[in-house]
Parts: C-alpha cells; sequence; structure tokens
C-alpha cells in the first residue's frame, strides 16, 4: 500500500509554525491489491479483491461440479430416454 499524506494543520486547523505538532489532514492511498469501481448512475463505489481465498476456491469448486453433473444428468436422460431407468 502506497499512500501519500498533504496538509500539514495545527490543532486549531491552521498551518503549523516550523516545530509545532501537527497532523495531515488528507490521505491519499493507492493498492494494487484491490480495484475500485464507481456507478456512474448514482455515484457509488465499491472495491474487489483481486485475489481469491481458499473459501472462494472451495465454493467454485462445488459449483462446478454440481453444474457438470445436472449437464451430465440432462444429456443422459435426453440421449437414453427409452431406458428403463433414468439418472
Amino acid at each position: 500500500m502506497d499512500c501519500t499524506f498533504a496538509d500539514p494543520l495545527n490543532y486549531t486547523g491552521s498551518p503549523p509554525a516550523e516545530g509545532d505538532p501537527f497532523a495531515f489532514s488528507t490521505m491519499t492511498c493507492t493498492d494494487d491489491r484491490f480495484s475500485q469501481y464507481i456507478n456512474t448512475n448514482n455515484g457509488g463505489s465499491f472495491y474487489l479483491a483481486k485475489s481469491l481465498s481458499y473459501g472462494d476456491i472451495l465454493v467454485l469448486i462445488f459449483l462446478i461440479l454440481f453444474f457438470a453433473v445436472g449437464v451430465l444428468k440432462l444429456f443422459w436422460n435426453f440421449h437414453f430416454k427409452d431406458y428403463p431407468s433414468k439418472l
């Protein structure tokens, strides 16, 4: 994560003199792990992670397996429609 801090201000909200304690009022960060998407209709924004977790991979594997079994079952029943016992 790469952050840039700007606009130092003291406790009264004015620019600090040399040696005065201060805090930055603006922070701009960029992170390559996430990408931001902005909705042009209403201005809403959200972030998406550019990586998959183990839970995401596990869910994808189960969804792919269920989809493949469903497609195979459909084709099997279509091809062997007169077979006495269908899957």
